[in-house]
């Protein structure tokens, strides 16, 4: 079944034949044509590039090509039909991009393109590289490179198993159906995720806009999106309620400023969760004398307030004494106002905060501590405030737990299609059998 010391992919039956990779196919790589000349962008031909690969079939590219710009650059024309392959890129710190193309289409120098000669199948070999990605990915990732990036000899010169066409066509029909199954069932547990994710924010808005009792007095904030409040509430702003700043990052390059051990120091990463309990990263006293970093008591409230992913915007109630970089705002809550009810407000505002900080209230792409100062605050008294929040930390809690059930059971499923892949290109499995 085996070859003795073979990489893992190798473990095929002893009938499947074993070549280099270059001795199936013909490699193309792909170029940028001029962006100064606006016309070569106007044509129908999909210039295809890393941001395009996230499905395993490519039909079409964000970006488009005229013949001549085709003809005038060093992107190629490549044929229906052909595997379509990442080669320098970020994601391939954990993913190898692979897909097959259903139309002609041009690449950017950030791809190959594999075209099959002598009856071997694109299909096959995609499915052979994400079955046994991360191998090949320890075994092709180019060393010293600035950008994460595939040795192409390398990759060219890997020996790989493989059966006859007939058996390679019925192991892809199979992986297909077997996989577009578990692709489904993902997405639909997905989709509950994302439903209840809604459900969760839209439950903190309520709560730390309209209070636990319906049958309240209620009067209008001022502000659009935060609508009528209990008439008891007051309305002020967190600059009113916190003292609100940043930190810094000591130099890396100064060997003085770090220590395994000293004062924690912590950057956005984070804030993804609803309290901060550790640091990853300590600083020495110099460091903290001479980059005039703060010290942040526990109870204060964290914001992330740069980065264009899922982190600016968010929060955390901090549990410890520790010091924080630029990219982080400390939110240190008056007595009028309690950790984990700021926390809530703030999180209702997590969409609005996002919004104004893609150019509609601050510096583009960043919050600052000055537009933080003016985010509006509803204010119950401070009874009131210890309800909400006891409220809300038993339903969210329990929803939480949901949403880790749903999480677990898809990161299952990721890996029993990514173990059914691999046997199924190794031979591990007869398809024949699970056809029937």
């Amino acid at each position: 079944m085996s070859v003795t010391g073979a990489p893992p992919w190798l473990e095929a039956p002893s009938s499947w034949r074993r070549l280099r990779i270059k001795y199936l196919g013909l490699f193309f790589g792909g170029g940028t044509p001029s962006k100064e000349n606006l016309a070569y962008w106007s044509g129908d031909l999909p210039w295809v590039s890393p941001k395009d690969m996230k499905q395993s079939v490519v039909s079409d590219a964000e970006d488009h090509i005229t013949r001549a710009a085709l003809r005038e650059s060093a992107s190629r024309l490549v044929p229906e039909g052909s595997m379509l392959i990442v080669v320098r890129s970020g994601i391939l710190q954990h993913t190898i991009p692979v897909a097959v193309n259903s139309r002609e289409v041009a690449l950017n120098q950030d791809m190959k393109a594999f075209v099959p000669i002598n009856g071997f199948s694109a299909h096959f070999l995609r499915y052979l590289l994400r079955g046994w990605q991360d191998s090949l990915l320890l075994a092709w990732r180019k060393v010293g490179a600035t950008v994460e990036s595939l040795d192409f000899d390398l990759l060219r010169n890997t020996d790989i198993a493989f059966p006859n066409r007939v058996a390679q066509d019925a192991i892809v029909t199979f992986l297909d159906r077997k996989t577009a199954a578990i692709d489904a069932l993902i997405a639909k547990k997905e989709r509950l995720i994302a439903l209840l994710q809604e459900k969760r924010q839209a439950l903190i808005t309520q709560a730390v806009t309209k209070g636990l009792d319906p049958s309240v007095p209620m009067k209008e904030s001022g502000v659009e999106w935060i609508g009528r409040v209990p008439s008891h509430w007051r309305r002020t702003r967190l600059g009113y309620l916190s003292m609100i700043g940043n930190g810094s990052t000591p130099s890396r390059e100064e060997p003085s400023y770090w220590a395994e051990k000293g004062f924690p120091w912590l950057n956005s990463a984070k804030v993804n969760d609803e309290t901060v309990p550790q640091a990853d990263r300590f600083v020495t006293p110099r460091a903290m004398q001479e980059c005039h970093l703060p010290r942040v008591n526990p109870g204060t409230v964290l914001m992330a307030i740069t980065g264009e992913g899922q982190t600016r915007g968010r929060a955390a109630v901090l549990t410890f004494e520790a010091t924080v970089s630029q990219h982080i705002a400390y939110i240190a809550p008056s007595a009028q106002i309690i950790p984990r009810f700021l926390l809530r407000q703030l999180q209702a505002r997590y969409l609005w905060l996002r919004q104004e900080s893609s150019g509609g209230g601050s510096t583009k792409g960043a919050l600052t501590c000055e537009f933080l100062r003016t985010v509006p605050i509803t204010l119950p008294p401070i009874a009131e405030q210890d309800a909400i929040v006891a409220r809300m930390d038993r339903v969210l809690a329990h929803q939480g737990h949901v949403v880790d059930l749903l999480s677990g059971s898809v990161e299952k499923l990721r890996e029993y299609r990514q173990a059914l892949i691999t046997a199924a290109v190794t031979g591990k499995i007869d398809v024949s059998t699970e056809a029937a």
